[in-house]
Formats: C-alpha cells, sequence, structure tokens
C-alpha cells in the first residue's frame, strides 16, 4: 500500500467515525462532511486517474430510486422513515463504488440497524452506523 493510499483511508474512517457519532447523537447527518468525503475521493481518483463517468450515472439513478421509496415510505406510513442525509450517504457511496455493490450495502446495513433496534428495543435508530459499517464491510470483502 502506498502513501496516498493510506491517506485515503486513513481520511476516510476519520470521516466515517465523526459521521457515525453525530448521527448516533442528534440523527442528522452533516452536509459539510459529505461534502469532505467527495473532496478526498475525487482528489484520490484524480491521483489514480480512474475517474469513470459511469458512477456519477449509477449514483444519479440510485439518488432518483432513493427518493421516490422515501417519499412511497413518507406517504404510506405517515412518517419521516427515511432520511435525506442517508439518501445522499447512499448516492455518495453508490459514487465510490458502483450501482452492483450499493444492494450489498443497503442489505446489509438493514441488517446491521435491524439487529440494534431488536437489541436496544427501540423503534428509531440512526441509520448511518449501519450503512456506513457495512460499506466498509463490504469494501474490505470486495477490494481488499
Amino acid at each position: 500500500m502506498h502513501f496516498i493510499d493510506f491517506l485515503y483511508y486513513a481520511s476516510m474512517l476519520l470521516v466515517i467515525i465523526h459521521i457515525m457519532i453525530h448521527d448516533m447523537r442528534w440523527m442528522m447527518i452533516e452536509n459539510h462532511m459529505l461534502l469532505l468525503m467527495v473532496i478526498i475521493h475525487i482528489m484520490f481518483i484524480s491521483y489514480q486517474d480512474a475517474f469513470q463517468f459511469d458512477s456519477v450515472i449509477e449514483s444519479s439513478i440510485i439518488f432518483i430510486f432513493l427518493i421516490c421509496l422515501r417519499w412511497f415510505m413518507n406517504t404510506r406510513y405517515k412518517k419521516d422513515t427515511l432520511g435525506f442525509g442517508d439518501i445522499k450517504l447512499l448516492t455518495l457511496i453508490t459514487f465510490m463504488m458502483s450501482l452492483e455493490t450499493i444492494t450489498y450495502v443497503i442489505f446489509f446495513a438493514s441488517l446491521i440497524t435491524l439487529v440494534v433496534m431488536l437489541m436496544l428495543n427501540r423503534h428509531k435508530v440512526p441509520f448511518a452506523p449501519g450503512i456506513l459499517l457495512s460499506w466498509i464491510g463490504v469494501y474490505v470483502w470486495l477490494y481488499i
């Protein structure tokens, strides 16, 4: 592993930890932290000359799908079920990985969040920690 790779993974891990703690405490994902993740990732892929326009299209597709899913769930259950920060986070993860891997991330995030809900006996828990933990797991499983 090169030093640039180490800096990328270390800085992403610090941002992920901050997002997880903030979401567990306030049930909110800060936009500037998501922007920081985008900047770090764009700097990393520009260093590697690995930018693909397909990732922009795929993340747009997942964004539209999740917005429609949020609208459907909010009208069906008459309450806020999927936060807009979670949608932005999943769109960002799709931009960083691919459309194929986001299904694994969503599945494992839902599973992690469901287990936490059952363990804590709560009806509402933050979704971002589950998303980020499953993203790390899928990333390690596929790429490292």
